[in-house]
């Protein structure tokens, strides 16, 4: 069944309050490290409990440090302890209207003013 309101064929949705659905996806995630993947790229973590991002993220830490990148850009909440990184969608957004003639260079800098304020106040409680 693909996640609702979507249209993905190439997924399904998980019934994330079946608590062993952590350990297994948790277990196949350390089953990759250990093969030497050095992280993971994650489509739509806010589809998934935070809570479950934390816990893997600690868990696969115990076997050596990873990157973790989430395809997302919203909540920030998902790069206190579960992720490193996360896609940064309005910008590509913005950079194509710049290419495209639609808008200017100089909207870059009321973006990046915008980050900083949002990801300045994440790394000060780092």
């Amino acid at each position: 069944m693909p996640p609702i309101g979507t249209d993905w064929t190439d997924v399904i949705q998980f019934d994330w309050s079946q608590k062993g659905l952590h350990d297994y996806m948790i277990d196949a995630l350390k089953f990759w490290v250990n093969l030497g993947a050095d992280g993971f790229r994650v489509d739509h973590p806010h589809n998934t409990p935070k809570e479950f991002w934390e816990r893997a993220r600690t868990e696969l830490d115990k076997i050596k440090p990873v990157l973790m990148l989430a395809e997302y850009e919203g909540d920030t909440g998902f790069l206190e302890k579960g992720f490193d990184m996360d896609y940064a969608w309005e910008m590509h957004h913005l950079m194509n209207r710049i290419a495209q003639g639609r808008d200017s260079a100089s909207a870059m800098m009321k973006y990046f003013s915008k980050e900083w304020s949002v990801y300045s106040q994440l790394m000060s409680t780092a």
